[in-house]
C-alpha cells in the first residue's frame, strides 16, 4: 500500500484552499468612505467569502446579492456609483452581475424587490414593443455612460453587443429618494440597434431648451418618419422623405451638429417623446436663401427668402421639383441677380440690383398650376430719365404626354423706391417657342446706340447659341420690347 506523506497532504490542502479562494475589493464613494465590497473568484488571494456584493454591517460586511460580477481585465469589476449619490445618502450604484445590469443602494434588501432593480426587459422606443435584454457575457460587449446628473433624475445609457453581431443601446432612469425603495422611472428603452462606444453614447444626450435633458433615438426618428410618410403630401413627399432621411443619417453617423434640428427626442425628466413643430426645407440659389417652414401641428406653411441681412416672408408653400428640392431658376447671365421660384400656383421673381436690398414680385399664374419641365431666364436693365426698368424674358417648356408646349413671355418691372416691391407693369407673350438659356440670352438684344431693348423672333429656334449665331441675320428687324404689346407688335 502506497503511503501519502504529511507534506503531500499539506500541499494538497493548500492547493484546494487556493483553488476556492476569492478576491475582496472595497468600492469607494465620491462622498467618502467605502459603502460596498465586491468579492469575485481569484485563486491568487485568500478570501473565503462567497462571490457577490456586500454592504457594511457595523464593522463587518453583510452579503447583499450573491453572484458573479463581470470583470474587465484592465479596469476590474464592472461597478459604478451613480452621479446622483452626491445628493442621495443611500449611495445608489449599478453593477453587472450574472450577465444583468443591477441597480441598488446601501438600503437594498435582496428579499424586497422595490429596493433594487435588475434589467430584464427593454422596450423599443419607436414601436413600444417589449423584448428581453440579452445576457452580457464579456466586458468587451458593454459600454456604460452616466449623463451628468440633473437631480432628482439620473440618466444611464448602456450599449451592448448581441449574438447577431449587432447591438442594443438602452436608456434607463433612476430618481433619488429618502426611503429604502429604489425608484426606477419607467422601463428601460431601446434607443437603437447598434453597439456604441462611450464617446458615441455621450452624443445621444443634449440639454433641452426647457433646461432639462433630451435623448436622441434612431428608432424614435424612424418611427416618427414612418408616421409622416403615411400622410398625403403630394409633390412634397419626396422632399419630406429626403428631410427625414438626412435626420436619421445624421444620428446614425453620430454628428454633433446637423443642418436642421432632429425630428424627435425623448425627455429624461418626463420620459415622453417630443417632436419638432415644423419641417424645414432649405436651398441656397444665387445670392438668396430659400426656406420652406411647414408646421406639423397647427398654422400655415411659410416661405422665407433672405439675402445677407435682408429677409422677407410670404405665406404659402415654395414649390419643389421631383427630386424634392425647392424649385428655382437662376440661369440669367446678365448680373441682374434675378431668381424665379414657384409659390403655391404662382410664378415669382426675387430681384436685386444692389447687395443690400431685394424685391419679391408675383409674375403670374403657373400653367395649370404646374411647374415647367424646363425654363430659361434672361434679363436686361434699361435706364430712362434716371429711372431703371427691368426686362425679364422667361421661356418655358411643358411636356404633356406626346407633345411639348413652349412659351416665351416678357415681364416689364419698373425699378422704384417702393419698399413694397417691384410691380409688373406689363406682360407680353412673345411667341410659342422654348429657347435654351444661351440662345434666349443672345436673342434678347440691347441696341448699342439707342440702348432700346429688342428680341429676335424671326430666326428659327436652333437649340443652342452657336447654331443660333450662325443662323441669325443681323440685318433682320427685331421685336421692339419697349413699344410692342400683345396686340400690336412693332419691329
Amino acid at each position: 500500500m502506497k503511503r501519502i506523506s504529511l507534506f503531500s497532504l499539506l500541499a494538497l490542502g493548500l492547493f484546494l484552499f487556493k483553488a476556492h479562494a476569492n478576491r475582496e475589493e472595497p468600492v469607494s464613494s465620491p462622498n467618502g468612505g467605502q459603502p460596498y465590497k465586491i468579492v469575485y473568484k481569484d485563486s491568487s488571494t485568500d478570501s473565503t467569502r462567497e462571490p457577490g456584493l456586500y454592504t457594511r454591517n457595523g464593522t463587518d460586511w453583510a452579503a447583499l446579492f450573491p453572484g458573479e460580477i463581470l470583470i474587465d481585465p484592465k479596469r476590474g469589476p464592472i461597478i459604478q456609483i451613480l452621479h446622483i449619490a452626491r445628493a442621495d445618502d443611500r449611495i445608489p450604484a449599478l453593477a453587472v452581475m450574472d450577465g444583468r445590469i443591477r441597480l441598488f443602494t446601501v438600503l437594498s434588501d435582496a428579499g424586497v424587490e422595490k429596493t433594487h432593480h435588475t434589467v430584464h426587459q427593454v422596450v423599443d422606443l419607436g414601436t413600444g414593443q417589449e423584448q428581453e435584454l440579452p445576457l452580457i457575457k464579456s466586458s468587451e460587449d458593454l459600454t456604460i455612460h452616466q449623463v451628468n446628473a440633473n437631480p432628482p433624475v439620473q440618466l444611464i445609457l448602456a450599449s451592448l453587443k448581441t449574438d447577431a453581431g449587432a447591438g442594443l443601446t438602452i436608456a434607463l432612469r433612476v430618481r433619488t429618494s429618502d426611503g429604502p425603495d429604489l425608484e426606477v422611472l419607467g422601463p428601460a428603452y431601446i434607443l437603437d440597434h447598434r453597439f456604441r462606444s462611450a464617446a458615441e453614447l455621450q452624443l445621444l444626450a443634449r440639454p433641452s431648451r426647457s433646461g432639462g435633458t433630451q435623448v436622441f433615438s434612431e428608432l424614435l426618428q424612424i418611427g416618427f418618419a414612418n408616421r409622416l410618410r403615411l400622410g398625403d403630401f403630394g409633390e412634397y413627399q419626396t422632399a419630406i422623405n429626403a428631410f427625414l432621411h438626412r435626420q436619421v443619417e445624421c444620428l446614425k453617423n453620430n454628428k454633433d451638429m446637423c443642418n436642421v434640428e432632429k425630428l424627435a427626442s425623448w425627455s429624461v425628466e418626463t420620459g415622453k417623446a417630443s417632436f419638432v413643430d415644423e419641417l424645414r426645407l432649405k436651398k441656397p440659389t444665387g445670392p438668396y436663401q430659400f426656406e420652406l417652414r411647414w408646421p406639423l401641428s397647427f398654422g400655415v406653411p411659410e416661405s422665407h427668402i433672405s439675402m445677407g441681412d435682408a429677409s422677407s416672408m410670404l405665406p404659402g408653400r415654395l414649390r419643389v421639383n421631383p427630386a424634392g428640392d425647392i424649385w428655382t431658376v437662376n440661369n440669367d447671365s446678365q448680373g441682374s441677380r434675378v431668381v424665379l421660384f414657384g409659390l403655391e400656383n404662382s410664378l415669382y421673381a426675387a430681384t436685386s440690383v444692389t447687395q443690400q436690398r431685394f424685391w419679391l414680385t408675383k409674375l403670374g399664374p403657373l400653367h395649370n398650376g404646374r411647374l415647367p419641365d424646363k425654363m430659361s431666364l434672361a434679363s436686361r436693365v434699361r435706364t430712362v430719365d434716371g429711372k431703371g426698368i427691368l426686362y425679364l424674358v422667361a421661356s418655358t417648356l411643358y411636356r404633356d404626354r406626346d407633345r411639348e408646349i413652349g412659351n416665351t413671355a416678357l415681364y416689364v418691372l419698373p425699378i422704384t423706391g417702393d419698399k413694397q416691391g417691384l410691380i409688373v407693369e406689363r406682360v407680353m407673350n412673345i411667341n410659342a417657342n422654348f429657347y435654351e438659356v444661351d440662345e434666349l440670352t443672345s436673342r434678347l438684344i440691347q441696341d448699342e446706340d439707342s440702348k432700346r431693348i429688342a428680341f429676335d423672333t424671326l430666326t428659327p429656334a436652333q437649340g443652342d447659341k452657336q447654331k443660333y449665331d450662325q443662323a441669325r441675320q443681323k440685318s433682320s428687324p427685331y421685336l421692339d420690347l419697349e413699344q410692342s404689346n400683345s396686340s400690336d407688335a412693332k419691329y
